[in-house]
């Protein structure tokens, strides 16, 4: 080892002024190891480069090597095992690097992370530190999560790996992160996601496709759809997917502008993705040409139509038959195809009143179980918004074919609106109700099929 800490606490290695760093090199071991409970031990500006092991190695038992992340940093050992940051996308140019990231560790505690690049990628992928690049104070949330987005105008320092070191108020410096390549040129741009259950997409071509990487602070698997919700943990343009996080998430998406996409669409219920830029859902097109669909879903905390698809968003809609879509900003897209483009012709969209599958873990009242399209029992939800003016979403699932009646009563019984008097197919479905025209007050709906009904109250204020 370079340095070995073991059997003491709160030594310094390196410091937090200019020069008072250390060169570590060309150690056959780790540059920097703490072990035996070893405590508090700073890591700090160092130089630590060529080494044999890690940079840095916060070793509970040989032969060492990266010590995985916990969630909110409860373990014990060495310096805590302090965690590493997880870098999500860099840029280096002439007036420096721009970084960005998160770090999950112990709640409502401030750290200082450290930022380094590195001529060449370690060869455990969690590479060292030869350049010292600058570093940033953050402030864990209640959650145990802090992001980071800071530029450093230093100029290229002719490592493009960068990694990364957190060190918490007592002095423990953690391992140093998994390395990232910057990246010179490229887009990026942010999207932000709610608390809890999301419907998202890739919307640029990015090199590292893994769910961990693009959402480092998601706290569920990435359900992607395929007649039933299937977990995917590498990702790419093109599909939908469920993601959940547990408080509002500003994600950081870096690669390469993504045109136009083809999307397979099979017979029913499909969850797509988007492309760089916004899409009308009326300037889609399809092979072959004219397919039938429904109506586009959105989703924030419930179903909302839309009739433009944004960047980084996901989206359901239902198709009468297989066939392909194709989302373009592009005027005259001719890419794909056997024969280098497809004969395509607008969708053709036809109102339905079913709603899309509920989310993995159930959507609003409703329970979704064993991924199945169809409930399993009837149910009807309180609509959406309430109190509302002038219009609202009523929902309501039937676990089989029957002829429905949905209505809408004044205190006094008396009727004020059919909304739906048919005989539909089994599924989730949903139905708008336009209360112009009515004084404000409260109101009831209620929804008969065969033998079974429910009602509801709803509030109109002008």
């Amino acid at each position: 080892y370079g340095i070995s800490i073991a059997f003491t606490s709160a030594v310094e290695v390196g410091g937090t002024t200019a020069g008072s760093g250390n060169v570590v090199a060309f150690n056959t071991k780790a540059g920097v190891m703490v072990a035996n409970y070893g405590l508090n031990s700073s890591i700090r500006r160092n130089s630590i480069f060529d080494n044999g092991g890690l940079g840095i190695d916060l070793l509970l038992a040989e032969p060492g090597g990266p010590d995985p992340n916990d969630s909110l940093d409860v373990d014990e050992g060495p310096n805590n095992f302090q965690n590493f940051p997880v870098l999500t996308s860099t840029h280096v140019g002439e007036l420096g690097y721009q970084i960005r990231g998160v770090l999950n560790s112990y709640a409502n505690a401030t750290f200082v992370i450290e930022f380094f690049a590195n001529d060449t990628l370690d060869t455990t992928g969690y590479g060292e530190g030869k350049y010292y690049i600058g570093s940033t104070s953050v402030t864990t949330n209640g959650t145990g999560n802090a992001t980071f987005n800071v530029p450093f105008d230093i100029g290229n320092t002719g490592g493009n790996y960068i990694t990364a070191t957190a060190t918490d108020s007592l002095g423990n410096t953690s391992e140093f992160s998994e390395s990232i390549l910057a990246k010179v040129g490229g887009t990026d741009f942010t999207v932000q996601y709610d608390a809890k259950w999301n419907m998202l997409s890739v919307p640029l071509k990015v090199d590292d496709g893994r769910k961990s990487f693009l959402y480092p602070t998601a706290v569920s698997p990435a359900f992607v759809f395929e007649g039933t919700y299937v977990e995917k943990e590498t990702l790419t343009y093109g599909p939908g997917f469920w993601l959940k996080f547990n408080e509002l998430t500003e994600i950081v998406y870096e690669g390469t502008t993504l045109d136009s996409v083809y999307i397979g669409a099979t017979e029913g219920w499909n969850l797509i993705g988007s492309i760089s830029t916004p899409v009308a859902v009326n300037s889609i097109r399809s092979e072959p040409p004219g397919l039938v669909t429904s109506q586009f879903y959105g989703y924030r905390r419930g179903y909302i139509q839309v009739d433009t698809i944004q960047p980084g968003k996901g989206y359901w809609l239902k198709v009468s038959q297989a066939g392909t879509l194709m989302l373009s900003s592009l005027v005259s897209p001719a890419e794909g195809g056997q024969d280098g483009h497809l004969s395509l012709g607008k969708i053709r969209i036809v109102p339905t009143n079913e709603l899309p599958p509920p989310s993995p873990e159930g959507d609003g009242n409703i329970e979704y179980s064993n991924n199945s399209l169809i409930p399993s029992e009837f149910a009807l939800e309180q609509n959406y918004p309430n109190p509302f003016n002038p219009s609202t979403v009523i929902r309501y699932q039937l676990p089989v074919d029957s002829r429905v009646t949905l209505k809408v009563y004044n205190v006094l019984g008396e009727e004020m609106a059919t909304l739906v008097d048919e005989f539909q197919e089994a599924g989730f479905k949903s139905q708008s109700f336009d209360a112009t025209g009515l004084p404000s007050g409260l109101y009831c709906y209620q929804v008969i099929y065969g033998q079974f009904s429910d009602t509801k109250k709803l509030l109109l204020i002008r």
